[in-house]
């Protein structure tokens, strides 16, 4: 890092992303989630601190998961089903996970987020993947396009959607190329907002 540009912090307390520049001055930075909620696009049921922490813990052990480092007698009953269902679609897909839970901002856009797994299929296509332990929802794709703009946007974006029962993880394409306007206009009126 050059000691001039400024350094990119995630803070685990409060789930917030901030920009510390020299001299002490920092910037918090909205996530891509927390912008498209501002605007009353993400339910309330989603929300929910039980749905909220079984998608955390999902994550974390997926993160393992995808770097064969998962040790299942540490799962949760509950979670195995979901692992199990990402674990059968890795097999079957032949997906090959190249990071995970990679956090980022966009230095002019200052916004950040965290996206679950970027990867390559044996075909050699190369995806942007969030998993999901709920059904598809509309703005997800928006989700996925604002973690485009933030890794570079040379990826397919996909949902996957985790089977509590183990069954076969759903994979859902997102390809409308008016998300990424509508999460920048989302992030822009988030802006807007922040300076009444």
């Amino acid at each position: 890092m050059n000691a001039s540009e400024p350094e990119f912090q995630f803070r685990e307390e409060d789930h917030t992303y901030w920009l510390r520049y020299p001299g002490g001055r920092s910037v918090r930075l909205p996530g891509c989630t927390e912008i498209i909620d501002a605007h009353g696009f993400i339910p309330d049921y989603a929300k929910q601190e039980f749905a909220a922490l079984r998608g955390s813990y999902v994550h974390e052990a997926a993160h393992y998961l995808f770097e064969r480092r998962l040790d299942w007698a540490t799962v949760d009953e509950s979670l195995k089903g979901y692992l199990a269902s990402l674990e059968l679609w890795m097999r079957i897909t032949g997906f090959v996970p190249e990071a995970c839970e990679v956090m980022l901002y966009h230095p002019m856009l200052l916004f950040a987020g965290t996206y679950d797994v970027k990867g390559t299929m044996p075909n050699g296509s190369k995806w942007l993947i969030d998993l999901k332990s709920s059904n598809p929802a509309w703005w997800h794709g928006v989700q996925l396009a604002a973690y485009l703009l933030l890794e570079g946007g040379y990826r397919r974006r996909a949902g996957l959607y985790l089977q509590q029962d183990g069954r076969l993880a759903r994979m859902r394409e997102y390809r409308d190329e008016t998300d990424t306007v509508n999460f920048i206009s989302m992030l822009n009126v988030y802006r807007l907002q922040e300076k009444k």
